[in-house]
């Protein structure tokens, strides 16, 4: 490393930083995707319960 410049030296700082946070972006539309997933699941659950509830002779 002390063959660069000092420019050089700081420049992977800053694209590391941005890396970790595109990875952060990513991992919290991930979490945030599977818990709406969930929800939605147990509220289609509840819905179909309910219409065979309904439908049942």
């Amino acid at each position: 490393m002390r063959d660069y410049t000092p420019v050089n030296r700081l420049a992977p700082i800053p694209c590391l930083a941005y890396k970790a946070r595109m990875r952060v972006r990513g991992d919290l539309a991930t979490m945030c995707c599977k818990r709406v997933a969930t929800k939605v699941r147990t509220e289609l659950e509840e819905i179909r319960l309910a219409e065979r509830e309904i439908t049942r002779p």
